[in-house]
């Protein structure tokens, strides 16, 4: 029963996620057909897929001041979860310039839902963030973001606004520093609620 629930709880969310960005003139026919495209030859496994994704992630810039024991070693590295890898080959540190950003979103823009401007870092430390939102909101695509908090002070908030931002998460793992400590080296939870606040 317990399972059904969060089941549903996901549907209701999506829908609630489509319904927003359709609110706000995100969603066109064309996207509508591509988001179709996608699910049908991923469920049906066709041999080619649609020629756009739904959704594109960024990895804008992978440093992140949290240094979760999930996602980093104790020095930093980030941790390549390709099987293929072994787990053995770290991830390179990098930033994605926003030149070539602007090109991805300016190619897909008529196709895609979301950009998700996220993956390994914290998106809050990419100092031309709210450029980006504010190009791919411009162009009638949705943004999300997810971020540890530590950053997201009300300056930030604002900014993030302005721009156009249409989802943020905030990942939280406890609410008193022991806990949170568990998993986050980095970042203190009371500045966190602090900025929820």
């Amino acid at each position: 029963m317990e399972h059904k629930f969060f089941k549903n709880r996901y549907i209701l969310a999506r829908i609630k996620i489509a319904f927003s960005i359709l609110l706000k003139g995100r969603i066109s026919v064309k996207k509508i057909l591509n988001a179709a495209h996608c699910w049908f030859a991923q469920k049906f496994h066709f041999v080619k897929a649609s020629p756009f994704p739904f959704m594109i992630n960024f990895e804008l810039w992978n440093e992140c001041n949290a240094q979760c024991t999930f996602c980093r070693t104790d020095d930093g590295e980030i941790y390549d979860q390709n099987p293929a890898n072994k787990g053995q080959v770290p991830i390179p540190k990098g930033k994605m310039s926003l030149d070539m950003y602007k090109e991805i979103i300016e190619q897909s823009k008529d196709h895609i839902l979301i950009a998700v401007l996220y993956v390994n870092g914290e998106p809050l430390m990419y100092t031309d963030l709210y450029e980006a939102i504010k190009f791919a909101s411009d162009r009638g695509v949705a943004t999300l973001i997810s971020t540890n908090g530590e950053l997201l002070t009300e300056k930030n908030i604002k900014k993030l606004l302005e721009s156009g931002l249409d989802f943020i998460k905030i990942a939280i793992s406890g609410f008193s520093q022991d806990i949170y400590t568990v998993q986050h080296r980095g970042c203190h939870i009371e500045k966190i609620k602090d900025n929820l606040k």
